[in-house]
């Protein structure tokens, strides 16, 4: 959202905002390696009750995983500018801007301050927003168990979630200075910190599974609340991560013991909110009931009941 009609300094201030973050390229994120490797590592991860198709979906679900940042391309103007803002929430700015509970009144408060996404980021809603269409596939996927095509879907939506879970946990998605120390204007020096953030992963992990064999999935009831949780804890870790930046950047490898102990931590981290939300989803799922008038639509001869597919087995 631009801001209000007759404030054209606030569309200026949106656009040269998402154009900042944009500039830095390749380090608007984990790079694709970390994004495939959590999900893949959070696949392996989940209970027997998921269905059976997700936990022996890690490859492709890997792969989906890294579409968000794929969306980015320049061949792709519009979908480039209406995602970009999912990738990154900056905590300290918080207090003016309030916490995201659902996209339409969030853009509107923003613009009755003359302000955009672009100035905050948008990350908790993508990872909500996600969150309710994989619970929708999966409930699909009860009433229709042996559908493939559902299956595709939900897969395409558990690795898109992954993706944005992955963001949120990259403490460097938490903060104005995402790419360097910002200065008192919130302008980023684009100091190529956000890619030695990411190596500081990459160079640290030679067994990604290995390191998060161990990881259960987190307990989550409320997915917004188990988001600003850890988004605070990534915020929480800002300076820590510039510090393992300035080792890493020292001596690329290897990497110091402290640097391989946090570079765990984070990933470890990511895993378990990954596979706990996919967990949500499933659970979530067996609540909803689907509209009467989708088996009609899918050509099906019956309408779908209340919970139907919740007592099917997670293997079929």
């Amino acid at each position: 959202m631009a801001g209000r009609p007759g404030r054209p300094w606030a569309v200026r201030f949106g656009v040269l905002a998402l154009l900042a973050f944009a500039a830095s390229g390749p380090a608007a994120a984990w790079h694709g390696r970390t994004h495939r490797w959590i999900a893949e590592a959070a696949a392996g991860r989940l209970p027997d009750s998921m269905p059976l198709f997700l936990r022996q979906a890690a490859s492709d679900l890997g792969r989906a995983a890294i579409d968000p940042d794929v969306w980015r391309h320049d061949a792709a103007p519009a979908l480039a500018a209406a995602t970009l803002s999912d990738h990154y929430f900056s905590l300290e700015r918080l207090a003016a801007a309030g916490w995201p509970e659902r996209r339409d009144r969030f853009l509107r408060r923003l613009g009755e301050q003359g302000r955009d996404a672009g100035w905050i980021g948008t990350l908790p809603l993508a990872v909500a927003e996600t969150s309710d269409r994989l619970a929708l596939a999966l409930a699909q996927h009860r009433c229709w168990p042996n559908d493939r095509g559902i299956q595709a879907r939900a897969i395409e939506h558990a690795g898109v979630l992954a993706h944005f879970a992955a963001d949120l946990v990259q403490p460097l998605h938490s903060t104005i200075h995402h790419d360097g120390r910002a200065s008192p204007d919130g302008a980023s020096p684009q100091d190529g910190s956000h890619v030695w953030s990411d190596r500081v992963i990459e160079l640290s992990l030679r067994d990604p599974v290995g390191v998060a064999r161990r990881v259960e999935p987190l307990a989550i009831d409320d997915v917004p609340a188990a988001s600003r949780r850890l988004l605070q804890a990534s915020h929480d870790r800002v300076d820590r991560a510039y510090a393992m930046i300035a080792r890493v950047r020292q001596s690329e490898a290897p990497p110091p013991r402290a640097v391989r102990r946090y570079a765990r931590e984070r990933f470890r981290t990511g895993v378990g909110f990954v596979a706990g939300l996919w967990v949500e989803a499933w659970q979530r799922s067996a609540g909803i009931e689907l509209p009467e008038w989708l088996a009609a639509a899918r050509g099906e001869g019956a309408a779908p009941q209340a919970g139907c597919g919740a007592t099917s087995e997670a293997g079929e």
